[in-house]
């Protein structure tokens, strides 16, 4: 286990998951108006832009100055925390991949049709994730190495403040 610091500033593929706090309610750009409830969301996506997995997961878990993919609605918001993130170094598109072998695993259950796929053959990149956190955590490895990554699981200490109520 690693901290947000040793995450690799390489291309590659990720698993980000997020708390949602309570239930919510979020307009998710063309997606329409969305129900969320409380609960483990995984999101798989790519970086292989500048700065890599890095500044990908920094976005997200800093909550995006501006809104760009379909994940920004979410972690915008305070109610949502981002836990850990499960990374794999490729110049390869292995979000597909990925997305396909978490759905196959226990636990989890495929969310909104084209959430953060809509570019791609995948149902969805959104998962939610039935079991307990370390459960999650633990079949979001095995999905990695189930697609042939060397994945690295990456904790977040800090994140955005608790919803004031």
């Amino acid at each position: 286990m690693e901290n947000s610091e040793d995450t690799p500033r390489r291309p590659g593929v990720y698993a980000l998951i997020l708390e949602i706090t309570r239930d919510i309610v979020v307009k998710v750009g063309s997606l329409g108006t969305l129900k969320f409830e409380k609960g483990f969301y995984i999101y798989i996506g790519s970086a292989r832009g500048p700065g890599g997995l890095r500044t990908r997961l920094t976005r997200h878990v800093r909550g995006p100055a501006r809104i760009k993919w379909h994940i920004d609605y979410i972690t915008s918001r305070d109610d949502v925390k981002a836990i850990a993130a499960v990374v794999a170094e490729t110049t390869l598109d292995m979000e597909e991949t990925v997305s396909s072998e978490m759905i196959k695993q226990k636990c989890i259950k495929p969310q909104i049709k084209d959430f953060g796929s809509s570019d791609k053959r995948s149902i969805t990149h959104l998962l939610t994730c039935n079991c307990d956190l370390l459960q999650c955590i633990k079949t979001t490895l095995e999905a990695f190495k189930s697609s042939k990554l060397e994945p690295k699981l990456i904790t977040y200490t800090t994140s955005k403040p608790s919803p004031r109520m």
